[in-house]
């Protein structure tokens, strides 16, 4: 399967502004939410240095366990 991905920077909504300039200015301000795969060792430690800050975390991972982990909300 041939998959086209489209080089960077898209065009946002307006089709003016680009998705990374969309992005930037939305990590200032904690509104960006940020999607993990993967909660072990690393998953965990990046949900934790921006949990704090005010990022809403997605986190997705395989292991029934690691949603029990202590720290994951």
């Amino acid at each position: 399967m041939n998959v086209h991905v489209p080089a960077f920077p898209l065009r946002g909504d307006d089709g003016q502004t680009s998705n990374f300039q969309i992005l930037t200015r939305k990590i200032p301000q904690p509104e960006a939410v940020i999607g993990l795969v993967g909660m072990g060792y690393v998953g965990l430690a990046i949900s934790d240095a921006v949990c704090p800050a005010g990022f809403r975390v997605i986190g997705f991972d395989l292991d029934e366990a690691r949603k029990d982990c202590e720290g994951l909300r």
